[in-house]
């Protein structure tokens, strides 16, 4: 990919700003033909062997609001049912933001996020040959 710049989430913020002028004149950058994404994107191209769709998530790019946010320095978010990279992304993107994150659930968190398990289809039941878990073979459950 031609021009291409992998950068943190927080990146445009760090010159004071949000946008990719401030970025550029801070770091001393051209930018003006640059596409920048998230070093979350390109972890999730390196997870799936292939490249992604860099408009598919928010955080395949660097966030264009100024952070941190001060009301996010309240927020300490716990997460439960992640896989590892999606873990990883949340922490990054809480912090960015000026939220902690935390593995374990602890007396100071205040949100806990929680990916549903996925649920059984009636296609995934018939092919194994019978209902959910709770399906005695017979129709009983």
């Amino acid at each position: 990919v031609h021009n291409l710049h992998v950068v943190p989430l927080d990146f445009l913020s760090r010159g004071g700003t949000a946008d990719v002028e401030g970025a550029w004149r801070k770091w001393n950058l051209d930018l003006r033909d640059a596409m920048l994404v998230s070093e979350c994107w390109l972890w999730r191209c390196e997870e799936l062997g292939a490249w992604v769709d860099m408009d598919h998530s928010v955080l395949w790019r660097p966030l264009r609001i100024a952070v941190p946010l001060a009301e996010a320095a309240k927020l300490a978010l716990c997460a439960t049912g992640l896989s590892v990279v999606e873990e990883s992304n949340c922490a990054r993107l809480v912090g960015a933001l000026g939220g902690r994150f935390d593995r374990d659930l602890v007396s100071l968190t205040t949100h806990l996020l929680r990916k549903p398990a996925r649920r059984r289809g009636l296609a995934d039941r018939l092919l194994d040959g019978g209902g959910g878990d709770d399906d005695d073979g017979r129709g009983n459950e």
